[in-house]
C-alpha cells in the first residue's frame, strides 16, 4: 500500500542518518536523540495504526460518509427535486386561483353596479306610483288638512289640472264640507 511504501522509505532514510550521526554537531545529536526516543515509543503503534488501516472503516468519517451519508445525501436531492416540482405546481394554482379571484372580484362588481341600478329605477318606479296614488305634494295636502282642521273652509284648490289620489279625495271633501256648511 501507499502507507507501506512511504514507511520504508521513512527507515530507510533514518538509518542513513543514524549511520553518520558522526557528521551531526553536538546539539544536533542531542536532537537526534531526542527524535529517537520518541521514534521507540511510537514504533508499537505503528503495527496497531496499520491493523486499523486494513478494516473497511479505518477512517469512519469517510466510511460513514460513503456508506451512509452519499446515499441519504442521494435520497435528499431526490426529495428536494421532488418539492421544488410541487412548489411549481402550487405556485401555478396559485396564479390559476388569483387570476379566477380577480374574475369574480370583477363580476361581483358589475353585479353591485346592476344592482344599485336596479335598486335606483325601482326606487324611483315606487316613489312614482306613490305620488301618483297621493296624487299631489304630500306637504300641500297636510297644509289643506291643517286648515279644514281649524275651520277655515274657503281654500283656493289648485284646478287647473285632474286631481287624482289622496289630494282628489281631499278636494272631494273639502267641496263636500262646503256644501254642508
Amino acid at each position: 500500500s501507499k502507507f507501506e511504501a512511504l514507511w520504508v522509505k521513512y527507515e530507510t532514510r533514518f538509518n542513513e542518518l543514524a549511520r553518520q550521526t558522526h557528521l551531526l554537531t553536538s546539539q544536533q545529536v542531542k536532537a537526534f536523540e531526542l527524535f529517537n526516543q520518541s521514534r521507540h515509543t511510537f514504533m508499537p503503534l505503528i503495527s496497531q495504526i496499520k491493523a486499523l488501516r486494513n478494516q473497511p472503516d479505518w477512517h469512519l468519517s469517510n466510511y460513514w460518509l460513503a456508506a451512509k451519508a452519499a446515499p441519504l445525501g442521494s435520497q435528499l436531492v431526490n426529495l428536494l427535486e421532488e418539492m421544488a416540482t410541487h412548489q411549481q405546481q402550487l405556485l401555478q394554482q396559485d396564479a390559476e386561483i388569483d387570476q379566477l379571484i380577480n374574475q369574480f372580484t370583477r363580476l361581483e362588481w358589475y353585479l353591485l353596479g346592476i344592482g344599485i341600478l336596479l335598486a335606483g329605477f325601482f326606487g324611483w318606479f315606487i316613489i312614482r306610483e306613490i305620488f301618483q296614488q297621493v296624487g299631489g305634494e304630500p306637504a300641500e295636502i297636510a297644509h289643506i288638512t291643517e286648515q279644514v282642521d281649524a275651520g277655515h273652509l274657503n281654500l283656493q284648490l289648485d284646478s287647473s289640472t285632474a286631481a287624482a289620489g289622496i289630494y282628489a279625495s281631499v278636494q272631494n271633501m273639502v267641496k263636500a264640507l262646503t256644501e254642508i256648511v
